[in-house]
This record gives structure tokens, C-alpha cells and sequence, in this order.
């Protein structure tokens, strides 16, 4: 069985001791001496594993950390783009935004702060979100195989500074939310 990038608590680890005295350290997952960052290539052969490609978009609706950089990073070196989604949207606005940016893969939280996003995300009419094909919780994040290594490292090569990074919501506090789209 893949071990579960995502699932794992940190912990702080000493990396050098700096000339005056202070600790530089860095968060790794527990039971690992590797800093978050070497767990990239693992993310970006899971989402080549089931199917993200460039210029899919790509929600993500998770609490901040570390694994939600990893996970953004990964859609974004293989060239999908990135659709950041605010914990604090209520269904009928996470809706609206998931069929405005077109999102094709959402991975989520499945609750936070006494929130059951599963139950929200199942409630949600899916005849309004003609793009999206997959739902992916956050416990589901796991290593990927050797298969998809080369074409994870392809697909990344591929990768051109006109090519959409992420979609990115206004706050809609002067009127709808707007989705801006970065290359």
C-alpha cells in the first residue's frame, strides 16, 4: 500500500545551526528526515495517476499548511491550473465558483472546524458542474507509482509561462465573486 502523503502530522527538525545560535529548521512528515518539499514528485505522480493534465483545472479545497502547498505546487508544475477554494464558502457559493472556473478535479478536506464537506459536496447538484469528473479527499493523497514518474517529469517540461497557472476569486465584496485567471 502507498504510503499517504498528506495524512502524516509534522514535525520541526534541525537542519543547521546558525552562526548566532538559532536553530534553522524545517517541518518534515513524522517518521521521515525528508523536509516537505522532497514529497512533490510523489504528489505529481499521484495526480498523473488519475488523469490531471495539462491545463485541467483543478480545485482545492483544503485548510492551509504544508500539504496544501505541495498539492498546489504539484497541479502546477504539471500545468494544470490551480483553483484555490476558501474553506469559508458556503455550498451554493463553492458551486458557483467550481462552474465558473470550470474545475475538472476537486481535492478536498473532508470536514473542518465541525464542517462536513463530504455531506456539502455530495448535496451539490452535479448537473450545474459539467466539468467536474473527480472528487478527491484528502486522505485519498497517496505516493505515486514509478509509472507515472517519466510522465509526470514530461508533462512538467512541457510546462510554458503562457499556459494558465490559477484561477483566482475575488472576494465579491463590491458584487460577484470574479475569477481571475494567471498565467
Amino acid at each position: 500500500a502507498a504510503a499517504a502523503w498528506g495524512a502524516a502530522p509534522f514535525t520541526a527538525g534541525v537542519i543547521r545551526t546558525l552562526p548566532n545560535g538559532t536553530d534553522k529548521r524545517h517541518r518534515a512528515y513524522s517518521g521521515s528526515p525528508r523536509p516537505a518539499p522532497y514529497f512533490l514528485p510523489e504528489a505529481m505522480r499521484w495526480l498523473v495517476e488519475r488523469g490531471v493534465n495539462r491545463n485541467h483545472r483543478v480545485g482545492l479545497l483544503m485548510e492551509n499548511g504544508v500539504d496544501w502547498v505541495v498539492a498546489a505546487c504539484a497541479i502546477m508544475r504539471l500545468g494544470a491550473a490551480l483553483v484555490p477554494l476558501s474553506t469559508l464558502l458556503r455550498p451554493n457559493e463553492l458551486a458557483e465558483q467550481l462552474a465558473i472556473a470550470g474545475v475538472r478535479h476537486l481535492i478536498a478536506t473532508p470536514g473542518l472546524r465541525g464542517r462536513d464537506f463530504r455531506a456539502e459536496i455530495d448535496a451539490l447538484d452535479r448537473t450545474e458542474l459539467p466539468s467536474l469528473r473527480n472528487i478527491w479527499w484528502r486522505e485519498e493523497l497517496a505516493e505515486g507509482g514509478a509509472t507515472a514518474a517519466s510522465m509526470a517529469q514530461a508533462m512538467e517540461a512541457r510546462v510554458v509561462p503562457a499556459d494558465d497557472l490559477c484561477v483566482i476569486f475575488t472576494s465579491g465584496s463590491s458584487g460577484a465573486p470574479k475569477g481571475i485567471i494567471h498565467t
